[in-house]
């Protein structure tokens, strides 16, 4: 049997991730709820968001990774809502009128920096699962695993 990359591991997980954050919205018709992931040895740790004392996302960011690394996950994923901006000349998502409302998956690791995304139509419906990868991707929340430059 072939050893999976860590990347093919990290998109399989995220996919895996964005299945169980899309049936909150699609079935239920419920906020997802931000979640947290190590990937340590061959087993993901789920943590919410919530049970960190964070001042603010950058603080929160900053808490994760330092997590990461204390335990040496290998990879680190983010499950959240969130707001995205095509319109670089706004600024932050929340100034732009015309941001999208989003279920982001973001994954990085050793050579492995992804973001998922599924837009947020309705209550309970959801548009197309869309990923971008490597230097595409950037944010507060991209590198948690505090690796994905290490190859």
């Amino acid at each position: 049997m072939v050893e999976q990359s860590l990347s093919d591991r990290a998109k399989n997980i995220a996919y895996d991730l964005m299945d169980v954050a899309s049936s909150f919205r699609e079935e239920q018709g419920e906020e997802v709820q931000q979640m947290f992931g190590f990937l340590i040895d061959n087993t993901v740790q789920l943590v919410p968001g919530a049970v960190f004392p964070a001042a603010n996302k950058d603080h929160l960011a900053a808490i994760v990774q330092s997590i990461a690394e204390e335990k040496g996950a290998k990879c680190v994923f983010m499950v959240s809502e969130a707001w995205l901006s095509m319109n670089p000349l706004s600024g932050a998502p929340s100034k732009d009128p015309a941001r999208m409302e989003i279920i982001m998956i973001t994954a990085s690791g050793e050579g492995v920096n992804l973001m998922m995304t599924r837009q947020i139509l309705g209550p309970k419906t959801l548009g197309e699962v869309e990923i971008q990868e490597g230097s595409a991707v950037s944010g507060r929340f991209h590198n948690l695993s505090g690796r994905e430059g290490m190859n």
